[in-house]
C-alpha cells in the first residue's frame, strides 16, 4: 500500500508531499510467493528493481558498487549499481524464473516458486548485507513481473530500520544525546513536518525546516508560478499540479538559472546539493495549476 502525506508550504496553498512506501523486515531471507501461472520451463523473468541507499540516507551513486542475490543453495544473480538509472532507483536485477514442472530447474540460478534468498552489496572490496528491505512486493515471484525493493546498509542497533550513524548525526546537529531505540521512525522529526524516515528518505535532516523538503511560491512570471526547493544531491525530484486538492497530475516545469530556464523536464535528478527555482509554464487549453506537490524519490 503506498502512502502519500500532505503538507501546507504556506498560506498562499502550496501542497507538498513525500512518496513513503509500506515496508516490513524481513528476516533470515526473502521468500518468492506463489507461481500464478504454468508455465513451461523457463518462466519469464521477474525484475527487481530499487534504491541502494548508504549509512546517511544517501543513494549510492558509484558505477563499482554491485548487488548480489543469493539462494539457499548459494547460486548467485548479480548487478551494477547504475546512478540515476531510473528516477529513484539505481539498480535493477533480472532474475531467471523457473516454472518448477521438472525436478531439476532449466539453469542453475533460476529461482523456483517459494525459494528463499538473500541479498548484499559489494563496495570497496566489502560486502554488505542490507539491514533493512523496504518496497512494493505484492508481484513478488510471479514470472514475468517486477518489484521493487530498496536497501538500507549500515548498522541498526536498534532494529527501527534507520543506520545508527544516520541516527547519531541527526541527534548531534539537533544538541542531543543519542542512544539506541531514542527514534521511533513514524515519529515527526521536530519542526520539519515530516516523520524521522520521511527526513532520511528525503535528505532534510542536515537542512533548516525552512531549507529542507519544502516547496515555495517564489514569484509569478505572468500567469506562470516560479517555485523554489532545495535539491538534496541523489534524488529524483517531481511536481505535480491540480486546480484542487486531491486531484493531482504531473507538470513539467523547467529550471530557472541565471535568468534562462531549461528545457522542460518531468523529473529532476539532483547531482549536488542546492536551492533551486523551476517555472511551471501554462499550457495552452488547459486550467492553470492552483497547488503544487513536491515529490522526492
Amino acid at each position: 500500500m503506498n502512502q502519500t502525506k500532505f503538507y501546507s508550504a504556506d498560506s498562499q496553498r502550496n501542497y507538498m508531499g513525500i512518496r513513503a512506501h509500506s515496508a516490513f523486515r524481513l528476516a533470515l531471507g526473502l521468500v518468492i510467493g506463489a507461481l500464478d501461472v504454468v508455465a513451461f520451463p523457463p518462466a519469464p523473468h521477474h525484475l527487481i528493481t530499487g534504491t541502494v541507499r548508504d549509512q546517511f540516507g544517501n543513494p549510492i551513486a558509484v558505477n563499482s558498487a554491485t548487488i548480489t542475490l543469493t539462494t539457499l543453495s548459494s547460486n548467485t544473480i548479480s548487478g551494477s549499481v547504475i546512478p540515476f538509472l531510473h528516477p529513484g532507483i539505481n539498480y535493477q536485477l533480472t532474475v531467471p524464473m523457473d516454472s518448477g514442472l521438472t525436478d531439476t530447474p532449466y539453469k542453475a540460478t533460476a529461482l523456483l516458486p517459494a525459494m528463499p534468498f538473500t541479498m548484499s552489496v559489494k563496495m570497496g572490496g566489502i560486502s554488505y548485507l542490507p539491514i533493512e528491505m523496504k518496497g512494493k512486493f505484492s508481484k513478488l515471484g510471479q514470472p514475468g513481473e517486477q518489484s521493487q525493493m530498496d536497501l538500507t546498509l549500515g548498522q541498526d542497533s536498534d532494529n527501527n530500520g534507520l543506520p545508527d550513524a544516520w541516527e547519531q548525526s541527526l541527534f548531534a546537529k539537533l544538541g542531543l544525546v543519542w542512544k539506541a531505540g531514542s527514534i521511533d521512525p513514524n515519529s515527526m522529526l521536530p519542526g520539519s513536518g515530516l516523520s524521522y524516515y520521511q527526513a532520511y528518505v528525503a535528505g532534510a535532516y542536515n537542512y533548516a525546516p525552512t531549507n529542507g523538503f519544502t516547496l515555495n511560491l517564489v514569484r509569478m512570471n505572468g500567469s506562470a508560478p516560479h517555485l523554489a526547493f532545495t535539491a538534496v544531491q541523489g534524488r529524483s525530484y517531481s511536481i505535480k499540479g491540480g486546480t484542487k486538492i486531491g486531484d493531482w497530475s504531473d507538470v513539467s516545469f523547467t529550471l530557472f538559472t541565471n535568468g534562462t530556464n531549461s528545457s522542460p523536464m518531468n523529473v529532476y535528478e539532483a547531482t549536488m546539493t542546492q536551492k533551486l527555482e523551476v517555472e511551471v509554464p501554462i499550457v495552452e487549453g488547459q486550467a492553470p495549476a492552483a497547488f503544487f506537490r513536491l515529490m522526492v524519490e
